[in-house]
């Protein structure tokens, strides 16, 4: 059984896991089969290196609802209610959520991106070109200045 099948395991059985202080602290430690007991002996190791990826994991997803919030002008409630949503997750499934949200964000950022180039495609520049209008416009006011 690998760390990641102990934890899923554990979460089955209704039973949380934590590392406190370099020590794996279990309850309701009474829910714990003697195969479960083995399986912690054996990957205890394993599943502390996994229980910090998690918690390394959890930090980047709580940021990364928050940046989803952002982009769609979601409200404080709304937001306590993600971040909620996030904590409740379980945690063998918090880095598939933490890739949902990351492609939503690239989404967006693709889109915005598209539209912008969009945008200057109707108003008849290239970005190249608004530039370059832009300058020549300063150049011109600045002419008519000294004229």
């Amino acid at each position: 059984m690998t760390p990641a099948d102990l934890l899923q395991a554990l979460h089955v059985a209704s039973v949380s896991v934590r590392v406190h202080e370099g020590r794996l602290q279990v309850y309701p430690a009474e829910r714990l089969t003697d195969s479960l007991r083995a399986a912690l002996r054996d990957q205890r190791a394993g599943l502390i290196a996994l229980l910090a990826q998690i918690e390394q994991t959890t930090a980047d997803l709580l940021a990364a609802a928050a940046q989803v919030c952002d982009l769609y002008g979601e409200s404080d409630r709304y937001r306590a209610d993600m971040q909620a949503d996030c904590l409740a997750t379980p945690a063998h499934l918090r880095a598939d959520l933490l890739d949902y949200f990351g492609s939503v964000i690239r989404r967006h950022e693709q889109d915005r991106t598209r539209s912008f180039a969009v945008d200057l495609e109707v108003s008849g520049f290239t970005y190249g070109q608004a530039a370059n209008q832009d300058r020549l416009s300063g150049q011109f006011a600045q002419t008519a200045r000294e004229t």
